[in-house]
């Protein structure tokens, strides 16, 4: 060997092997992408060391959610970087799609995520700006994308072509195919000759389907962007809108409804509770831009009541439920102005350029905010924490906390009264005494006596404090939502409640809570001397459309009672995996293994 091999091998021998493995990794794949259901896409990932310089030979796992299968015909496989550190995969979209998930790349200390969505042709539509304005050159640009309910599909091809119509042919139309790349949107523009008067009509097209687009040259007529109703104080009242676009206006359907003279149908029922201090509207403004927002400002003889809220009826992005939840609201002496985004915020979450509502202004108790959730101190104490579980304007409340051990016990309020003011929310609490979760046995439960009492005060939707006494210790904490799930749309079943296994099985629950499609879940029962003991289920996934699955975590903290929290001393143990099937609306199937011991427990929804 020569001397400056040798010298070079002994270099190469100084390096440490973490050194020379992945330490970055980046997308060469579009992070965002779509796939059709049994289509076949590349994903490619490139790594390179700390050096930056390429990992060649190096073995790269790849996974995805259960969304497709790789060349092994499973979710999990490998492959290798080339010579320039590039790794490649095919992904099979699974044949029932309709769902998204994440597909990762993972090499040495480097990872990389794709965002995928799967889809069938029958759960997508064609979507394009129908309230287009030409430009100072007389230009107009057509937006178009393939939609999946709110979800925009990325790197999906959308063809265009011109129709028949009453307007000369246009100087320039192009292109005859747009890519909606990483922001979900194709883009094609129209340039009529100058003067033209008439309809341009395109025809966008997709796989098979088809979208429409009428493009008028003709003189527009002015929109309607006020609508006048009486007002309860007397006199009249008026609501005015103000669009992103000139055509933005009323249709004539909108108006204001007066609810002690409107028969209303049975899923449009203004809601018990609320009290609607200016009548209840139904507003359906046209014209206004793909997932433009507008602005809705009510002018009335009289100020607002402190507190009024826009309440209005429809599902959110969040939750696929139709119900009434608020709206923010600015006031300004005897105006109040509310904003709606189309597609999604608006009453139909459909991105087709109108924006629809149903609701009214109104002051509501504070179990009318959706209360039900995790809540706990915040990040400064962090390990503890409460569900709230609501049926109407019942709460059923678990506090999960630590005993004077730091060992994790569970204290339950499942039933008490408001006060006057509906603000505060009080009942007994009571630590139960049980079987062992691995052999359990109703007849072993004792409730016992109240240990104590709880209150729960709302100071708004977001903010609360608790005030319990236990064991005739007493002490006051601030609790807020705790945030686990991601801003996007819910395609998931709406399943957050309290589960248990119904009579037969007294004495233990599971609480569910859900935002967007996270769920966050915590088994309260009982260790094997029969005290309180809860298992924390804080994230996990889901492997079809009806099952979520994940890591079962014990955990082990300061004392919590009477005393401040030290969230320095808080640990956390893997202590197996779970999971929940949902079989029905109300009806689930829960597995677990825990330190080597495996149960399945059916599940139903607790009433109360």
């Amino acid at each position: 060997m020569s001397p400056r091999a040798f010298a070079a091998l002994f270099v190469a021998l100084l390096i440490p092997v973490s050194a020379l493995a992945a330490a970055n990794g980046q997308a060469v794949t579009p992070v965002n992408i779509a796939v059709q259901g049994s289509e076949v896409k590349t994903f490619s990932a490139r790594f390179t060391n700390a050096a930056g310089a390429p990992v060649v030979g190096e073995t790269v796992s790849w996974s995805n959610d259960v969304c497709g299968t790789f060349p092994n015909a499973s979710s999990q496989a490998t492959s290798k970087t080339d010579a320039n550190g590039v790794a490649t995969i095919f992904f099979t979209a699974a044949p029932n799609a309709g769902i998204t998930c994440w597909l990762m790349a993972n090499a040495g200390n480097a990872s990389v995520q794709f965002n995928v969505v799967t889809f069938k042709l029958n759960q997508v539509a064609l979507v394009a700006d129908t309230a287009v304005d030409f430009d100072a050159n007389g230009s107009v640009t057509i937006a178009a994308s393939l939609r999946m309910g709110v979800y925009k599909l990325n790197e999906i091809d959308i063809t265009a072509r011109l129709m028949p119509g009453s307007a000369p042919a246009p100087e320039y139309f192009a292109p005859g195919a747009s890519n909606t790349g990483q922001s979900g949107a194709a883009n094609f523009l129209l340039r009529p000759p100058v003067g033209a008067r008439g309809n341009y009509v395109v025809e966008l097209g997709f796989r098979g389907l088809t979208k429409t687009v009428t493009i008028s040259r003709d003189p527009v007529v002015a929109p309607v962007t006020s609508i006048i109703g009486v007002s309860p104080a007397g006199g009249t009242q008026s609501l005015n809108l103000n669009g992103a676009t000139t055509t933005c206006g009323f249709a004539k359907s909108s108006a204001f409804l007066d609810p002690r003279a409107t028969e209303f149908t049975a899923d449009s029922q203004p809601a018990r509770g609320l009290s609607y201090t200016e009548g209840v509207i139904s507003i359906r403004a046209e014209n206004c831009g793909l997932e433009k927002s507008v602005t809705f400002t009510l002018t009335t003889p009289r100020a607002l009541p402190a507190g009024a809220l826009f309440w209005m009826l429809s599902a959110t992005p969040d939750n696929p439920k139709r119900r009434w939840h608020p709206i923010p609201v600015t006031v300004s002496g005897t105006s109040a102005s509310f904003t709606l985004t189309d597609g999604v915020s608006d009453g139909d979450l459909a991105a087709d350029g109108v924006v629809t509502a149903f609701g009214g202004f109104a002051v509501a108790p504070p179990w009318f905010f959706e209360l039900q959730d995790l809540w706990w101190g915040g990040a400064g104490e962090s390990g503890w924490g409460v569900s709230i579980v609501q049926h109407d304007e019942k709460l059923f409340a678990v506090i999960y906390a630590y005993d004077g051990n730091g060992m994790p016990t569970w204290y339950v309020m499942s039933n008490g009264t408001w006060n006057a003011s509906r603000t505060t929310f009080t009942g007994p609490l009571y630590s139960p005494r049980g079987a062992p979760y691995t052999q359990y046995d109703a007849a072993q439960l004792d409730v016992g006596p109240p240990v104590g009492t709880l209150s729960i005060t709302f100071i708004d939707s977001s903010h609360a404090t608790l005030d319990y006494v236990i064991n005739g210790m007493s002490a006051r904490k601030p609790i807020t939502r705790q945030i686990f799930g991601t801003l996007a749309t819910n395609s998931r079943p709406p399943v957050g409640d309290m589960w248990w296994g119904g009579s037969q099985q007294n004495g233990w629950g599971i609480a569910i809570l859900q935002q967007f499609g996270t769920l966050f879940a915590v088994w309260f029962t009982y260790n094997d001397v029969g005290e309180p003991v809860w298992f924390v289920m804080p994230a996990g996934s889901w492997s079809s459309a009806d099952t979520f699955e994940g890591r079962i975590y014990r955990t082990a903290s300061s004392r919590w009672l009477a005393m401040a929290y030290n969230t320095s001393a808080f640990r956390v143990f893997d202590v197996g995996s779970f999971r929940v099937r949902f079989t029905g609306a109300e009806t689930a199937a829960f597995e677990w293994t825990i330190e080597g011991r495996s149960g399945a427990l059916a599940l139903q929804r607790q009433k109360f």
